[in-house]
């Protein structure tokens, strides 16, 4: 936007204007932000189509630093540093692609369509990155492998025995 300043001085110079051109203020991303509200609902009255590629780029760096972290993790795996920090993972990626996923499913206009076009192979790739990661495998594979060792109430050896499942199908032994 181009804003004209009046510059009024105490003589009697004729006046002088300035043309100056200020950015709008940038309107934050409801997507990015905290919800507030009882639920944590998300916002959607502040949601436009034109928030979700942004928000999900860079949810996707967001989850990607924390497998890079949980996988480059030096010290012995235990549950809580490996699994369940996996578990905790991706909570911003969870969020906005739940609300994206359900707009576009119940109320798509041809710019979510566009999104979810340029989206889905992403999503997938990010996935297939995380369960491909032989580092971080080797670490859930440890803790497979020590499971009866690890005293492990039965919900804790069953999220760490799906999660072993799920990246042996997806190939992390070949």
């Amino acid at each position: 936007s181009i804003v004209t300043l009046l510059i009024t001085t105490n003589n009697t110079a004729p006046q002088k204007t300035k043309t100056l051109k200020v950015k709008p203020k940038a309107t934050p991303n409801p997507l990015l932000a905290r919800w507030s509200g009882k639920f944590q609902e998300p916002p959607f009255a502040r949601i436009e189509a034109k928030h979700f590629r942004p928000a999900l780029l860079a949810a996707f760096r967001e989850h990607k630093g924390e497998i890079e972290k949980i996988a480059g993790n030096t010290a012995k795996p235990t549950f809580a540093n490996t699994v369940l920090a996996l578990e905790k993972s991706g909570t911003l990626l969870s969020r906005v692609g739940a609300v994206f996923s359900n707009l576009e499913a119940t109320d798509s206009t041809p710019e979510l369509q566009d999104i979810a076009r340029d989206m889905s192979p992403r999503f997938a790739a990010h996935e297939t990155q995380i369960l491909l990661d032989q580092r971080l495998f080797r670490r859930i594979d440890d803790l497979y492998q020590r499971r009866d060792a690890l005293n492990l109430n039965d919900e804790d050896r069953r999220v760490l025995e799906r999660h072993h499942l799920t990246f042996v199908r997806a190939g992390a032994r070949l």
